[in-house]
């Protein structure tokens, strides 16, 4: 497995033949901007896209990215429908509403297993306040 920080909550994934961008906060981020690294470097074979939170510098480009590398996107119902509305991409978004969250991730990660990581992945409510902006 191979991690990359691009700044902030920004992380890349890579095992076997899948890549995640976590939070992909990258246009606006000073960390990736002072990286040097071009953003279509950073984005290329990027097959997943998870989102923690509805906060700017955490959403970032995850539509643009979405549309650009035909990711699927992770994140809660809401935030996946925000995304979805932007009219950007992000056709394949997941959504996951509480009573059948766990469900419909375990059948979809079945179908991405090169994407799971030991223990497999869970999403955790976040108790912190934020308009989105």
């Amino acid at each position: 497995m191979k991690i990359v920080w691009y700044g902030h909550s920004c992380f890349r994934l890579e095992t076997g033949s899948s890549a995640i961008l976590i939070d992909p906060f990258l246009n606006g981020n000073p960390t990736f901007m002072q990286s040097g690294i071009a953003w279509d470097e950073a984005t290329k074979g990027i097959t997943h896209v998870a989102l923690t939170h509805g906060h700017s510098d955490h959403v970032g480009d995850a539509a643009e990215i979405c549309k650009k590398r035909g990711a699927t996107l992770f994140a809660n119902f809401e935030l996946a429908m925000y995304v979805k509305g932007k009219g950007r991409g992000a056709d394949r978004a997941h959504e996951h509403r509480r009573h059948r969250c766990r469900r419909r991730f375990r059948d979809h990660a079945r179908q991405c297993a090169a994407f799971l990581l030991p223990g497999g992945v869970s999403r955790q409510p976040q108790w912190h306040r934020g308009a989105r902006q």
